[in-house]
């Protein structure tokens, strides 16, 4: 799910001001302002897809407006002002004019990457209107008046009706604005306050609290009629805002106490190259290169490697395809690239004997085969392939036991963590192995590459501590930064499917960063913001047709969210983009 763009009061604490003014320019006795209440100076924000901006407004000047008359009947008045953002990366002039006629002001300013222009109306102290244009599309706005004493809380909604709730009150007056996760966004401007009793009403939503030292405790009732509780604080707007303009958590209402409003809506992805069917299966990424191996199917003994920029240049074979019939191979169940070479682990139970391990140098030529431990009888589960500068390790699952395994790049087998329940998959830091088990998340020393003892394991997160819906479950995807391991896993029985991760040392609790309906499958992939991950709504087969999805590294409780459709397979990150597979094409994403 994606959270569309909003404007919320709270984004007008980006300028520090202690009194920013919230809706009516009346005073707290509630007398109607004369049109001579226009001339000053007004904040506020602007939040778009992607792009962010700070607003300050100057509608003439005490020197302009010399008499009643000459502002409510003369000629427009000259507007001026800046619009600040780091996407910009300088501080952008607006001019425009205000006509005290109609109320309506409009203002433009030229950027490095094009114009930005509104036109909207003065009502009550509040500038707003039409989303303004901009070189990323339509952008809402909201300006606001500096008078008076404004008090501005900044919260959390729960579920139902999760989102993001701003309210605010000066004299006896009230507004709110809220957003809910993949929903209905709205800014709401009138409203009372009466005895620090607030009732806000508009558009088929209801904002009702108390405010006290502080602290707004209250109940949002969306259009939907779902409600949801609330405790917004002052002094929390200016966080929420500062972690969506830094780029911080998404997922609203449970994006915790470090979460924003919004991540922005995703990029658009993009084409690497398209692949001849059956298109790309098991990613891999090394030096500015994708390495893939065609999705042939199980039965099929085929095995077929190429390779990409990723920038889409530099096609070419690895392993070209072979002939079943004259040479057997297995199809890829893993895949890995480590020591200048691709390495491609064939499935656990292949027709007619032990897996094998594929090596092949990065640009292609003549390939090793090696043939593994392992018991070739039919499961449903699937093994991985993971590799540092140390060596290769394997997630073996099998009937008749699971092992951690470690080899050197000549594909001889080292160190052996044996008898651990469906360790099907695992991933290396560069100094530790972790494998998601049938009993948990644990931790090996990556000296199981190059040592033939039996190594030790640290328990990292047992499985009752990362349940669905009250039921263990088992893990399908893993990856890790520098501080935390992150895994997937699924309750396939009521189609959820969930992102956890946990300090890579144990310490603390497991944090659940979304919830998701359907089936996850596939592997992970991290980068400095968002962890990415793949969906299915149809209980399948890894590989099939399914949705690509994000969520902040630092969400809780988060709404994830939609991507694009993807192969349930693959997903790598360079840090900049997200690389995944599509029917027969590679694509990215920036992040």
């Amino acid at each position: 799910m994606r959270l569309k763009p909003i404007v919320l009061c709270a984004l007008l604490m980006l300028t520090g001001a202690a009194a920013t003014h919230c809706g009516s320019s009346d005073p707290p006795g509630g007398t109607s302002p004369t049109t001579t209440d226009a001339a000053g100076a007004y904040k506020g924000a602007m939040v778009g897809d992607g792009f962010a901006a700070d607003l300050k407004l100057t509608i003439g000047s005490a020197t302009q407006t010399q008499t009643v008359r000459t502002l409510a009947n003369g000629d427009p008045v000259t507007v001026t002002g800046t619009l600040t953002s780091s996407t910009l990366g300088v501080p952008i002039t607006l001019e425009g004019t205000f006509d005290p006629k109609s109320q309506t002001v409009t203002f433009r300013g030229s950027s490095p990457k094009g114009e930005i222009s509104f036109s909207g109306k003065l009502e009550n102290g509040v500038i707003t209107g039409p989303p303004a244009t901009t070189p990323f599309g339509p952008v809402p706005l909201v300006l606001l008046r500096e008078l008076l004493d404004v008090h501005v809380y900044c919260g959390e909604t729960a579920a139902p009706a999760r989102g993001l709730v701003s309210a605010f009150t000066f004299g006896d007056r009230a507004g709110a604005a809220y957003a809910l996760a993949g929903g209905t966004r709205d800014v709401l401007v009138t409203g009372t306050s009466r005895g620090g009793e607030i009732t806000v009403e508009g558009n088929g939503a209801r904002v009702v609290g108390t405010a006290r030292s502080g602290t707004l405790t209250g109940t949002l009732t969306a259009p939907n009629g779902a409600v949801g509780a609330f405790t917004a604080t002052e002094g929390r707007c200016a966080t929420l805002v500062g972690a969506l303009l830094d780029g911080g958590a998404e997922g609203g209402a449970d994006a915790g106490s470090d979460g924003a409003v919004d991540a922005g809506r995703p990029n658009a992805p993009e084409k690497v190259l398209t692949v001849a069917a059956p298109g790309p299966g098991l990613i891999a990424l090394a030096n500015g290169t994708l390495y893939y191996a065609v999705n042939h199917t199980y039965f099929s003994q085929k095995l077929e490697v190429a390779s990409v920029k990723t920038d889409g240049t530099g096609a070419a074979p690895i392993m070209p395809v072979n002939d079943p019939l004259t040479e057997t191979r297995q199809s890829a169940q893993g895949l890995t690239v480590a020591n200048g070479r691709v390495y491609v682990l064939g499935p656990s139970d292949p027709p007619g004997g032990s897996p094998s391990l594929y090596s092949v140098p990065t640009s292609g030529g003549a390939f090793t085969t090696l043939p593994l431990a392992g018991n070739p009888s039919f499961r449903e589960y699937s093994q991985s392939l993971a590799s540092d500068a140390t060596g290769l390790y394997r997630g073996e699952c099998s009937s008749s036991g699971s092992n951690v395994r470690g080899y050197d790049f000549a594909g001889a087998a080292q160190g052996t963590l044996p008898s651990v329940t469906y360790s099907c998959l695992v991933v290396s830091d560069g100094t530790n192995v972790f494998s998601g088990t049938g009993t948990g998340v644990i931790r090996l020393p990556n000296t199981v590459a190059t040592q033939t003892s039996a190594p030790s394991s640290t328990s990292i997160a047992a499985n009752d501590t990362y349940q669905i819906n009250g039921m263990n479950t088992l893990v399908y995807g893993m990856a890790v930064d520098a501080t935390h391991v992150y895994w997937s896993a699924s309750n396939n029985g009521v189609k959820l499917g969930a992102i956890f991760r946990k300090a890579k040392d144990g310490s603390g609790a497991v944090e659940k960063l979304a919830e998701v309906s359907g089936f996850v499958r596939g592997s992970l992939a991290v980068d400095d913001r968002f962890v990415w991950f793949t969906v299915l709504q149809v209980q399948g087969q890894t590989g099939a047709t399914g949705t690509l999805m994000r969520i902040a590294k630092t969400a809780q409780n988060g709404a994830a969210q939609d991507v694009a459709p993807a192969t349930t397979i693959s997903v790598v990150s360079d840090g900049t983009y997200t690389y995944f597979a599509s029917g027969n094409d590679l694509m990215k994403v920036r992040k």
